[in-house]
Order: structure tokens, then C-alpha cells, then sequence
């Protein structure tokens, strides 16, 4: 049986996950997993505050850059270049970066497609988790790992032709 904490964090996370819904359900919990070991799963309240950090990664990169880093994420995971389980969101949040700032040139296609709808801001709640503690530096491991992924990312970018080669 849940404790009543538990319960409460299991309540936040589904309402989350329902506000996020759609098409993009299945990737953002596709991407809470890399965060989880076998031996030690997430808790609710761990998966309510990386949902927390992921609605903010809407509100915050065009809904493009972060799609594309996260299905090169779970790319990189499934040929096994990817380290799991994550420990903080920085590879993500670096490819996000990259793909963000860049800049086509004129013989870059243009996507034409209407953008889609802004997501819903998550709801208010009058008993807000516990806040998350400070971030550690990376590793040099983990540095050599984002340099990699977004070494790999820009061939990706090169290979569909939305990056020209340097």
C-alpha cells in the first residue's frame, strides 16, 4: 500500500503526465527511464520532479530542439553509447542548446509546417515538493559523454541535411 506521500506524488506526476499528453507522452517517459537502474527505480516523487524540469524544458526551448535531443538521447541509449541511469538533465540540456542556436544557412530546407499548440502550464499545488539538491559538477567522463552525443547529434544534423558540415 502507498503512503500517503507517495500517493500524493503519484496524483501530481499522472496529472502532469495527462497536461503533457498527446503525441509527446510516450518520449518524455521514455526519457524519465533513463534516469531509473533496474536495482533502484525512481520514486514518484523523483519522476513528479523530472517532469517538473521537463515542462520547464517546453516553456523554455522551441518544441523542435527538445524533441530532437531526446529522441537522440534514447537513440544513443539504445545502441548503447548512452550511460544510464542519468543523473541530471546537462546532455540534455546541451543538445538543446545546439539545436536552438543554430542558424541555417540560405540552402538549409525551411520547415513550413504550422507550429504546434503551446503546452498547458503544469498546475499550481499549495504543497510544493522538496527542492531538488544543487547539481553536481560533471566528471570529465560525463563531459567526454555530452561531446560525443553532440559530436554524434551534429553528424545526425549533417546526414538529414539540416547542418552543413564544417
Amino acid at each position: 500500500m502507498m503512503s500517503e506521500t507517495e500517493l500524493k506524488f503519484a496524483k501530481r506526476a499522472i496529472a502532469q503526465i495527462a497536461l503533457m499528453g498527446g503525441e509527446h507522452t510516450q518520449q518524455v517517459l521514455a526519457y524519465i527511464k533513463l534516469f531509473s537502474a533496474p536495482e533502484n527505480p525512481l520514486s514518484l516523487e523523483q519522476t513528479y520532479e523530472i517532469l517538473l524540469t521537463v515542462a520547464d524544458f517546453w516553456a523554455t526551448y522551441p518544441t523542435e530542439a527538445w524533441q530532437i535531443a531526446i529522441a537522440h538521447l534514447l537513440e544513443q541509449k539504445q545502441s548503447g553509447n548512452l550511460k544510464t541511469p542519468l543523473i541530471n538533465h546537462n546532455l540534455l540540456i546541451d543538445m538543446m542548446e545546439t539545436i536552438a542556436n543554430f542558424e541555417p544557412d540560405d540552402e538549409t530546407p525551411i520547415n513550413t509546417a504550422p507550429p504546434p499548440p503551446p503546452p498547458i502550464a503544469p498546475p499550481k499545488s499549495p504543497d510544493p515538493p522538496p527542492a531538488q539538491a544543487q547539481r553536481p559538477s560533471p566528471t570529465d567522463e560525463q563531459k567526454e559523454q555530452r561531446h560525443q552525443q553532440a559530436a554524434s547529434l551534429m553528424r545526425m544534423l549533417e546526414s538529414k541535411k539540416l547542418l552543413k558540415p564544417i
